[in-house]
């Protein structure tokens, strides 16, 4: 059966966020999306996919803020829309940057 891990994410600026493991080990050093980031970096580390991912701010360890399985996670990217933000499918940021380029829009940092 695949384990739980757990990541303890704190800000580092503006709306961006560390993400580490319990023993304190970085494994985001900082993003927007700490979450999904660290989902991909578990998975690059040989993580079990269907393993669960649980999130907690290290301010507050006692309450969950988001749990999903990590090859799920693994796969999202956030997109800021309109109507607020939406979960799409992730793609590596060059190929990301390219379709922002070709529509002529700011999507990326």
């Amino acid at each position: 059966m695949a384990g739980i891990v757990k990541i303890f994410v704190e800000p580092t600026k503006k709306g961006e966020f560390r993400a580490e493991l319990g023993d304190g080990s970085i494994l985001v050093e900082s993003s927007h999306q700490p979450f999904l980031e660290a989902a991909r970096m578990l998975v690059r580390r040989g993580a079990d996919p269907k393993g669960r991912l649980v999130m907690y701010h290290k301010a507050n360890p006692g309450v969950e803020c988001l749990r999903s399985k990590i090859g799920t996670a693994a796969k999202l990217r956030v997109e800021e829309h309109a109507l607020g933000p939406r979960f799409r499918n992730w793609e590596p940021p060059e190929v990301l940057k390219a379709r922002y380029a070709a529509r002529g829009t700011v999507g990326m940092d």
